[in-house]
């Protein structure tokens, strides 16, 4: 699948576990260029509104940093040769796909079968990244994410058919839990602590409506007035982890009633 999408799974790998260990900071690079403070405003609405009819471009480009920055996270040798092979082998691959296109001339059904299927995926996907990350400030994993609990029908059965990713606060901050069991997570945070305003939705487009400000000003965390975080507890996550919040951030980074949870 990574290979059709010029995505290294390596890379999406060490881009996400690093997504889910420093949400919304400099060292998110899975939302980078929104989380990296040393780019401009002007950088970040071109990036962003290349990215919304453009994804299947930016986003192989944003993992493929993870291996050929000069700036990446990722020390281990061993992990930066997996990733060069598997992009060396997606060259090969694709330099294969298009010659055998090209050479029996099945250039409009390569089209319709793969790059517009292609295109209208990576908008979808888009769109679903904005309504959970652009604009929010916290590193606190569940006041920092959109997260979407269906009041009706159709957004339940969105929620379930795409295993409850919208559910997307309970998720960050603990990343091995099940997902049929996100909701009911959710459901005791807000039980627990009912004077906490929670960014959760009933649906889609009220969680779109709340992201639509951050298209002229996208960023998250210090791009949009967050301090500078404080000094996370493990400095070099290398694999994802059950608890966020107990296990990697500064408890200054994370809201006094979720510290004890």
């Amino acid at each position: 699948i990574g290979t059709m999408l010029f995505l290294s799974y390596t890379a999406y790998r060490e881009a996400h576990i690093r997504h889910h260990a420093y949400l919304n900071k400099p060292g998110d690079w899975e939302l980078w260029p929104y989380s990296d403070p040393t780019t401009s405003l002007t950088f970040r609405r071109i990036f962003c509104w290349l990215e919304l009819p453009l994804g299947f471009v930016t986003s192989p480009f944003v993992y493929s940093r993870l291996c050929f920055s000069r700036k990446t996270p990722v020390k281990n040798p061993k992990v930066m040769k997996t990733m060069r092979i598997e992009y060396a082998v997606m060259a090969v691959v694709w330099a294969g796909i298009l010659g055998a296109v090209a050479w029996y001339s099945v250039w409009v059904p390569f089209l319709m079968a793969w790059v517009i299927p292609h295109w209208i995926a990576s908008v979808i996907q888009t769109f679903r990244k904005y309504t959970e990350h652009p604009g929010m400030q916290s590193y606190d994993p569940l006041l920092g994410t959109r997260t979407v609990i269906g009041s009706n029908l159709i957004t339940r059965i969105c929620t379930y058919i795409n295993f409850d990713i919208f559910v997307h606060g309970p998720h960050h901050r603990h990343p091995k839990i099940a997902h049929n069991k996100l909701v009911e997570k959710m459901d005791n945070y807000q039980a627990d602590n009912p004077d906490t305003k929670y960014p959760v939705f009933t649906t889609y487009m009220s969680a779109i409506k709340h992201t639509l400000p951050a298209l002229w000003n996208p960023g998250v965390g210090m791009n949009v007035g967050a301090p500078a975080p404080k000094k996370e507890k493990w400095l070099g996550a290398d694999n994802f982890v059950t608890d966020v919040a107990r296990e990697i951030l500064s408890d200054r980074d994370v809201s006094k009633v979720h510290r004890a949870s």
